[in-house]
Protein backbone atom coordinates (compact mmCIF):
# COMPACT_ATOMS: atom_id res chain seq x y z
CA UNK A 1 0.00 0.00 0.00
CA UNK A 2 2.79 2.47 0.74
CA UNK A 3 4.27 1.98 -2.87
CA UNK A 4 1.23 2.74 -4.29
CA UNK A 5 0.64 5.97 -2.46
CA UNK A 6 4.12 7.04 -3.36
CA UNK A 7 3.71 6.64 -7.55
CA UNK A 8 1.00 9.12 -8.38
CA UNK A 9 2.65 11.47 -5.66
CA UNK A 10 6.14 11.38 -7.62
CA UNK A 11 4.52 10.82 -10.95
CA UNK A 12 2.46 14.34 -10.52
CA UNK A 13 6.01 16.20 -8.90
CA UNK A 14 7.75 15.03 -11.93
CA UNK A 15 4.56 16.12 -14.34
CA UNK A 16 4.25 19.46 -12.45
CA UNK A 17 8.18 20.00 -12.81
CA UNK A 18 8.74 18.85 -16.32
CA UNK A 19 7.92 21.80 -18.11
CA UNK A 20 9.53 24.17 -15.55
CA UNK A 21 12.61 22.22 -16.09
CA UNK A 22 12.51 22.81 -19.80
CA UNK A 23 11.64 26.10 -20.05
CA UNK A 24 14.51 27.37 -17.92
CA UNK A 25 17.16 24.77 -18.81
CA UNK A 26 17.94 26.91 -22.28
CA UNK A 27 18.30 29.93 -20.39
CA UNK A 28 21.02 28.43 -17.89
CA UNK A 29 23.12 26.86 -20.69
CA UNK A 30 22.72 30.18 -22.60
CA UNK A 31 23.73 32.36 -19.43
CA UNK A 32 26.62 29.68 -19.47
CA UNK A 33 28.31 29.31 -22.67
CA UNK A 34 27.93 33.73 -23.69
CA UNK A 35 30.97 35.28 -23.26
CA UNK A 36 32.02 38.26 -21.35
CA UNK A 37 32.53 41.42 -23.94
CA UNK A 38 34.98 43.91 -24.01
CA UNK A 39 34.17 47.37 -22.51
CA UNK A 40 33.24 50.18 -24.21
CA UNK A 41 34.57 52.73 -22.19
CA UNK A 42 37.47 53.14 -19.61
CA UNK A 43 34.83 53.79 -16.71
CA UNK A 44 33.58 49.76 -17.48
CA UNK A 45 37.33 48.54 -18.40
CA UNK A 46 37.54 45.07 -16.55
CA UNK A 47 40.42 42.58 -17.06
CA UNK A 48 41.36 40.79 -20.06
CA UNK A 49 39.29 38.40 -21.27
CA UNK A 50 40.38 35.13 -22.55
CA UNK A 51 39.78 33.40 -26.50
CA UNK A 52 39.60 35.07 -29.42
CA UNK A 53 37.78 38.49 -29.15
CA UNK A 54 36.05 40.86 -31.84
CA UNK A 55 35.78 44.44 -32.01
CA UNK A 56 33.65 46.03 -34.69
CA UNK A 57 34.97 48.12 -37.85
CA UNK A 58 36.59 51.84 -36.46
CA UNK A 59 35.11 50.48 -32.76
CA UNK A 60 37.18 51.08 -29.64
CA UNK A 61 37.27 48.28 -26.67
CA UNK A 62 39.07 49.18 -23.41
CA UNK A 63 40.65 47.02 -20.76
CA UNK A 64 42.28 47.84 -17.16
CA UNK A 65 45.12 46.25 -14.78
CA UNK A 66 46.13 47.34 -11.35
CA UNK A 67 50.00 47.70 -11.17
CA UNK A 68 51.39 47.51 -7.83
CA UNK A 69 55.22 48.73 -6.82
CA UNK A 70 56.37 47.80 -3.40
CA UNK A 71 58.19 51.26 -2.00
CA UNK A 72 58.84 48.96 1.10
CA UNK A 73 62.62 50.27 0.18
CA UNK A 74 63.87 52.92 -1.40
CA UNK A 75 66.09 50.62 -4.11
CA UNK A 76 63.22 48.63 -5.00
CA UNK A 77 63.35 48.47 -8.71
CA UNK A 78 60.00 48.45 -10.80
CA UNK A 79 58.76 45.09 -12.27
CA UNK A 80 57.05 45.19 -15.64
CA UNK A 81 53.96 45.08 -16.85
CA UNK A 82 53.36 43.28 -20.43
CA UNK A 83 50.52 43.82 -22.36
CA UNK A 84 50.08 41.80 -25.89
CA UNK A 85 47.63 41.92 -28.50
CA UNK A 86 47.60 39.36 -31.38
CA UNK A 87 45.58 39.31 -34.84
CA UNK A 88 45.95 38.14 -37.70
CA UNK A 89 45.64 41.00 -39.90
CA UNK A 90 48.44 43.33 -39.38
CA UNK A 91 47.83 46.76 -39.11
CA UNK A 92 44.10 47.03 -38.46
CA UNK A 93 44.57 46.87 -34.38
CA UNK A 94 46.24 49.42 -32.24
CA UNK A 95 46.25 50.00 -28.40
CA UNK A 96 47.40 53.07 -26.22
CA UNK A 97 47.69 52.68 -22.70
CA UNK A 98 46.82 55.39 -20.26
CA UNK A 99 46.28 56.01 -16.61
CA UNK A 100 43.61 57.73 -15.26
CA UNK A 101 45.53 60.90 -14.59
CA UNK A 102 46.81 61.06 -17.79
CA UNK A 103 43.04 61.09 -19.43
CA UNK A 104 41.99 63.92 -16.93
CA UNK A 105 45.73 66.37 -17.20
CA UNK A 106 47.23 67.15 -20.73
CA UNK A 107 50.38 66.40 -21.23
CA UNK A 108 52.72 68.20 -23.44
CA UNK A 109 54.68 66.34 -26.46
CA UNK A 110 58.11 67.18 -26.58
CA UNK A 111 57.82 67.73 -30.16
CA UNK A 112 55.09 70.53 -30.08
CA UNK A 113 55.82 73.61 -30.50
CA UNK A 114 52.72 75.30 -29.33
CA UNK A 115 52.98 74.24 -25.96
CA UNK A 116 50.04 76.86 -25.19
CA UNK A 117 47.83 73.78 -26.21
CA UNK A 118 48.43 70.85 -24.10
CA UNK A 119 47.38 67.05 -25.98
CA UNK A 120 46.48 63.60 -24.27
CA UNK A 121 49.05 61.54 -24.07
CA UNK A 122 48.86 57.97 -23.45
CA UNK A 123 51.80 56.26 -21.28
CA UNK A 124 52.40 54.25 -24.04
CA UNK A 125 51.44 52.04 -27.42
CA UNK A 126 51.34 48.78 -28.66
CA UNK A 127 54.51 48.23 -31.20
CA UNK A 128 55.33 45.24 -33.41
CA UNK A 129 57.44 42.69 -31.70
CA UNK A 130 61.57 42.36 -32.27
CA UNK A 131 62.01 39.24 -32.97
CA UNK A 132 65.56 39.35 -33.63
CA UNK A 133 68.58 42.29 -35.30
CA UNK A 134 70.48 40.69 -38.45
CA UNK A 135 74.44 41.99 -38.95
CA UNK A 136 75.09 41.99 -42.47
CA UNK A 137 79.06 43.35 -43.89
CA UNK A 138 78.54 45.82 -46.37
CA UNK A 139 81.43 45.75 -49.07
CA UNK A 140 82.58 48.91 -48.17
CA UNK A 141 82.91 47.18 -44.73
CA UNK A 142 80.24 48.76 -42.30
CA UNK A 143 77.94 47.51 -40.40
CA UNK A 144 74.78 47.00 -41.41
CA UNK A 145 71.82 45.88 -38.98
CA UNK A 146 68.25 45.54 -39.56
CA UNK A 147 65.54 44.27 -36.77
CA UNK A 148 62.96 41.70 -37.71
CA UNK A 149 59.38 42.19 -36.06
CA UNK A 150 56.36 39.97 -36.09
CA UNK A 151 54.00 43.00 -37.31
CA UNK A 152 51.03 40.48 -36.20
CA UNK A 153 52.09 40.56 -32.12
CA UNK A 154 51.91 44.19 -31.07
CA UNK A 155 53.61 44.83 -27.68
CA UNK A 156 54.03 46.99 -24.55
CA UNK A 157 56.39 47.11 -21.47
CA UNK A 158 56.46 49.08 -18.49
CA UNK A 159 56.57 49.98 -14.91
CA UNK A 160 56.92 52.50 -12.42
CA UNK A 161 57.77 53.44 -9.22
CA UNK A 162 54.39 53.95 -7.83
CA UNK A 163 51.12 52.08 -7.86
CA UNK A 164 48.12 52.98 -10.32
CA UNK A 165 45.38 51.45 -12.40
CA UNK A 166 46.58 51.47 -15.95
CA UNK A 167 44.03 50.84 -18.86
CA UNK A 168 44.74 50.02 -22.32
CA UNK A 169 42.77 50.90 -25.30
CA UNK A 170 42.33 48.97 -28.17
CA UNK A 171 41.28 50.71 -31.51
CA UNK A 172 39.94 49.24 -34.95
CA UNK A 173 41.48 51.11 -37.60
CA UNK A 174 39.88 49.38 -41.10
CA UNK A 175 36.13 49.31 -42.51
CA UNK A 176 35.66 45.73 -41.32
CA UNK A 177 35.53 43.61 -37.71
CA UNK A 178 38.63 42.37 -36.44
CA UNK A 179 39.64 38.99 -34.38
CA UNK A 180 42.39 39.35 -31.93
CA UNK A 181 43.88 38.19 -28.58
CA UNK A 182 44.77 40.33 -25.45
CA UNK A 183 47.00 39.16 -22.48
CA UNK A 184 48.19 41.06 -19.83
CA UNK A 185 50.86 40.05 -16.82
CA UNK A 186 53.89 40.67 -14.90
CA UNK A 187 54.86 39.77 -11.76
CA UNK A 188 53.27 42.74 -9.83
CA UNK A 189 49.49 42.97 -11.95
CA UNK A 190 46.03 42.13 -10.99
CA UNK A 191 43.06 42.61 -12.64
Amino acid sequence: MLNKLHTPIALAVVTALTPILLATAPVFAEGQSAQALPATSFEQAGGPLSGALQIPAHGSQWFKFKYYYDNSETDNNPTEALVMVKTATPEAIRFEVWTRDRMQNPQYDAQDTDRENGKMLPVGHGTPLTIGVTHERESDGSLHEETMVEPKTLVWAGGQTASDTFYVLVKNTTDAPVNYTISIGGPDVSY
